[in-house]
């Protein structure tokens, strides 16, 4: 299920797929085809190598997002998303 899933991780040509409790590998695709799949499931790409799972993130810093114990950080080309996604998250957060 993907409410599950908390993020994703490119390690070379795999994806590590991190859930509560365990990790799972998925082999043989590209974090850019993954992403394009999951862009309108709650999932935003912050790092070359990292999609999050919206819904997991704790807090999130200028330059990191906190899932779990695990910081995910963000990297500059994806900046604009992440930002657009930080105000969505404080604006929830305030009410």
């Amino acid at each position: 299920m993907l409410k599950d899933i908390l993020y994703f991780e490119s390690i070379g040509n795999d994806i590590k797929v991190a859930l509560q409790n365990e990790f799972i590998m998925v082999p043989k695709i590209s974090i850019s085809e993954l992403a394009s799949h999951l862009q309108h499931k709650g999932f935003l790409r912050i790092h070359r190598s990292f999609i999050i799972n919206q819904n997991q993130v704790a807090a999130i810093s200028n330059h990191e997002a906190l899932i779990g114990k695990i910081s995910i950080p963000v990297g500059r080309s994806f900046r604009e998303a992440f930002d657009h996604f930080a105000r969505q998250f404080s604006a929830k957060r305030l009410f």
